[in-house]
């Protein structure tokens, strides 16, 4: 049974070996002692029918063939011969002159008249013989000469009832008894010895849960993202997970190996160091594993350059900045084209009247952020509106919106992460053909308490509601996906929530960060 303690899985097991040979044994023994008792019990009654033979006055009468006193001898003898189930007497022609049974009303058919004739003959051939006449009935019979001064004048025949399996069934029965009795205590003080030592070896578990602990561990080991690869104090590789089976080449090999007898020089582990591999771009960190009588194994941790810096770009909002940064570039230099446009044309009024236009336009969104106090937030929200802007979507900050300059326990970069991917999607999710106004609305609030967040849209409706928040869940395409699970990764950090809503075409995305009181 998988679930039985190892204690009773070991009692079970010694158990079932030690009854197998006791059973052996047993039965070696039962066939012998039965041979034995047999043998005996032929010697004996060997012994007994020549007591009765020997007798005088039977000899002499039978001698004499006074049969009638012999009769009457035997009537007298017979009640006294208790073990025996029958008698016979016959002269040396094998007339039957005696017969006595403890069936009273038996009497002897003509087969076993016959059969008397036959044992009579036997015994005239030799000097005496004894047999059982028919195994089956259990009966043993011998038959012995009656010799009067040296010459056969007859012949005593004794039968007796045994039963050897019977006779043997209670000392069998109290040996198996006995014996199974002291087998169990043996074995079961013997089974909790073995399994205790097993176990203390085990670290006390059982090995169902080895087993079970294995068979996760490796599961584990062969789904994580990263390739890992263990080499042994030799530098040989001992063991790969599925990806680094993958990836790895002969030439990554022995700049591995290379890695791996620097370690030993140095005796120092390495942590996130780069390097080239067939692969590209690698950061290789290190750990020992086990360090025993001069073995040791080296765990590698290699890490794709590419996704280390996707990730350090999404945890910190690079991304966002540079998105955002790079919009508004493009928005400068597209002015830039018109204001030149007009001076080449001397359209000088124009110009002027361009230029305080965008003075206006630049005043009514600094006039937006006003409140928003931390200067990476305000850069941000700005270059979000013009890139907004220029995909025709009116982006709005609303004007009881604040932030402060310094949050507490909340990191800036946290803040931009979260607020540059939830206009990021609010952006994305107008498609081509939407038509009407497109707006993006945003509220902010911050107490000393709590910071919140509100990002709404009149975009496409969400059609995956439940898996937004899993790595990879996205309508962007291939590799994207990260930025809902980045956002509910940091909330969780902050001890906040998440609340989605719908109402009048607007999906709303509410964020509660949770400050610690300092």
């Amino acid at each position: 049974v998988p679930t039985m303690k190892l204690e009773k899985k070991m009692t079970i097991y010694i158990l079932m070996l030690v009854l197998i040979v006791i059973g052996s044994m047993q039965f070696i023994f039962f066939k012998n002692a039965s041979n034995i008792l047999v043998s005996n019990r032929k010697n004996s009654l060997i012994g007994y029918s020549f007591l009765i033979s020997r007798e005088d006055k039977i000899i002499k009468d039978l001698a004499k063939k006074d049969y009638k006193n012999l009769t009457q001898l035997f009537e007298s003898k017979w009640p006294k011969l208790l073990n025996l189930n029958s008698l016979t007497i016959t002269d040396n022609e094998g007339n039957l002159i005696i017969y006595k049974s403890k069936d009273s009303s038996s009497t002897l058919d003509f087969k076993q008249r016959e059969e008397l004739k036959i044992a009579l003959k036997n015994i005239q051939s030799e000097p005496f013989e004894y047999y059982t006449l028919d195994p089956k009935t259990n009966f043993l019979q011998v038959f012995v000469p009656i010799l009067y001064q040296g010459k056969q004048v007859g012949m005593l025949g004794i039968e007796e009832y045994y039963n050897k399996n019977e006779n043997l069934r209670n000392i069998l029965f109290m040996e198996l008894f006995i014996g199974t009795i002291i087998i169990l205590i043996i074995t079961f003080l013997l089974s909790i010895f073995l399994a205790r030592n097993i176990k203390s070896q085990l670290f006390g578990y059982e090995p169902d849960e080895i087993a079970k602990f294995y068979s996760e561990r490796q599961l584990i080991f062969d789904t994580i993202s990263d390739e890992i690869i263990t080499l042994d104090s030799t530098g040989k590789i001992t063991k790969m997970n599925k990806i680094a089976k993958k990836n790895l080449q002969k030439s990554d090999e022995v700049i591995l190996k290379k890695i791996h007898n620097e370690i030993i020089m140095s005796k120092t582990m390495i942590s996130n160091r780069e390097y080239r591999l067939s692969s590209g771009i690698v950061y290789i960190s290190t750990l020992l594993i086990s360090n025993t009588n001069d073995k040791f194994n080296i765990l590698f941790i290699i890490k794709s350059g590419a996704k280390v810096k996707q990730l350090a770009k999404d945890i910190t909002g690079v991304t966002q900045i540079i998105n955002s940064m790079r919009a508004t570039v493009h928005e400068f230099k597209n002015k830039i084209h018109v204001i030149s446009g007009l001076l080449r044309l001397e359209e000088y009024e124009e110009a002027k009247k361009y230029v305080s236009s965008l003075k206006l336009e630049v005043d009514h969104e600094n006039n937006e952020v006003e409140n928003i106090n931390d200067t990476t937030i305000k850069a941000l929200l700005l270059t979000k509106i013009n890139l907004a802007k220029e995909k025709q979507i009116t982006l709005k900050v609303e004007e009881e919106s604040n932030l402060m300059s310094n949050h507490k326990n909340i990191d800036s970069d946290d803040l931009i992460v979260i607020i540059g991917n939830l206009i990021e999607n609010a952006i994305e999710s107008f498609s081509h053909e939407k038509e009407g106004e497109k707006e993006i609305k945003t509220y902010f609030l911050e107490d000393s308490n709590k910071i919140y967040i509100e990002v709404s849209d009149n975009g496409d409706p969400i059609t995956n509601i439940e898996n937004i928040f899993k790595v990879g869940i996205s309508s962007k395409g291939e590799g994207r996906g990260s930025g809902l699970a980045l956002i509910k990764n940091i909330v969780s950090i902050y001890n906040g929530t998440i609340n989605i809503k719908v109402k009048n075409n607007f999906k709303t995305f509410s964020i509660e960060l949770i400050k610690e009181v300092l």
